[in-house]
């Protein structure tokens, strides 16, 4: 009975928090943007990477992308974030890092890639606060979430004809999310106590994608992702002043689905090695089972990104500014979860980026910009605002070819 009390006390002080930090509150509970991963290249210029051909590109989600002469390409990429939230009593910030992703792949015939990436698919990370949120007990709140959902890719990618590639690829899921509320209480008189909350996931699904270069100039590209059923198990940890009274593990039904993923691209080539782009992504998530929140609350999020990008002729007598690439870029976004007042809030971002070639314009490194607006203080109660700074490496090598000696 006394556990019921404090599991019944303790939910029901969760909805009176105002946030303290997080990097996306508006999801309710941490889970933050569906993001499809893209790597520092299509970060610079508006998420566009379907449709926008590059030798040396590892597209984390479309090994279709895997193109060009036969070397063993290495991508991974890095973010550092800067958050600040605001909401009618206060505004925070925070800082994080996080590894973007990382990919390989290997050619294995004429054209042919085989390869395996791993990235960040939704993600979870906040801290809320409350001083005499308890009526019956004086007493400073905190409720904390971190974690979220990683996906994997195993891929083949194969040429169909001269101008179109297509990649093939299953999609194993995995993660963990925690979340914790703890309750400090300012009298003596009563105990600290708290509950922790761990769920650990994994699933698999399949992927397709293709490219379609034309010759005049002209670029389409597709990714289809299927949805995947996850199965959780869930423990359950709660505590008073410091002791476990109780810790049970189940399996839960009505885990962390995810939805079907399309995305859809087209680009031109301009004048002067210039391309510009533009990309559609749909995600339908009202749709799916969620073990925290239910689908009344969950809406279809779409995405369209416009790109542009400059990749000028480089000889080795060029100065050193001629052999960069620039690339600029915008998206709009759609959350997928509906705010405090049963508003979807939409991401709006400025992107920008530049890529330095190395190892003899083999290989190169990507820096991109990102400036995000997200929320409005009259509709959801509070505004998020964040700056991304993102770093990407691609590397091309022959591996495994001896030196051929001369007579």
């Amino acid at each position: 009975m006394k556990h019921t009390l404090l599991l019944t006390v303790l939910v029901s002080m969760v909805i009176t928090f105002k946030p303290a930090f997080a990097e996306s509150a508006l999801s309710s509970l941490g889970y933050g943007l569906p993001v499809s991963t893209a790597n520092a290249r299509a970060a610079g210029m508006g998420l566009v990477s379907l449709a926008m051909p590059d030798t040396l590109r590892i597209n984390y989600l479309s090994p279709a992308s895997w193109e060009g002469p036969a070397t063993t390409r290495f991508g991974f990429g890095i973010d550092m974030i800067h958050t600040r939230l605001e909401d009618d009593f206060a505004a925070d910030g925070n800082d994080m890092s996080r590894l973007n992703g990382l990919a390989l792949a290997i050619p294995i015939g004429k054209g042919r890639f085989a390869g395996f990436a791993i990235s960040p698919y939704t993600r979870m990370r906040y801290r809320w606060t409350s001083s005499g949120a308890n009526p019956l007990i004086p007493s400073d709140v905190t409720e904390w979430g971190r974690g979220g959902i990683s996906q994997g890719i195993v891929a083949f990618s194969t040429p169909i004809k001269h101008e179109f590639r297509l990649g093939i690829s299953i999609r194993p899921v995995f993660g963990q999310l925690d979340r914790r509320w703890l309750e400090n209480p300012s009298d003596a008189t009563y105990k600290p106590s708290g509950i922790k909350i761990v769920d650990r996931m994994n699933g698999v699904g399949w992927g397709l994608s293709g490219q379609w270069n034309q010759p005049a100039g002209w670029c389409a590209g597709f990714s289809l992702l299927s949805p995947v059923s996850i199965k959780v198990q869930r423990q359950t940890t709660v505590s008073v002043d410091n002791t476990v009274r109780n810790d049970d593990k189940k399996d839960i039904s009505g885990g962390y689905d995810l939805p079907w993923d399309v995305s859809l691209g087209i680009s031109r080539m301009l004048f002067n090695n210039q391309r510009a782009g533009i990309e559609f992504a749909y995600q339908g998530w009202s749709a799916v089972d969620n073990a925290i929140i239910s689908k009344s609350e969950l809406a279809d999020a779409m995405r369209l990104g416009f790109g542009w990008e400059l990749s000028p002729e480089y000889n080795p007598f060029d100065p050193f500014y001629e052999a960069l690439t620039y690339r600029a870029g915008c998206y709009m976004q759609d959350h997928y979860v509906l705010g405090i007042n049963n508003n979807q809030s939409r991401k709006v971002a400025l992107t920008g980026g530049i890529s330095v070639p190395y190892f003899e314009l083999k290989s190169r490194i990507d820096i991109a910009l990102e400036i995000g607006w997200m929320g409005d203080r009259g509709k959801d109660e509070i505004s998020e605002r964040t700056v991304t700074i993102s770093i990407g490496f691609n590397h091309s090598q022959q591996w495994f070819i001896g030196r051929r000696e001369g007579n």
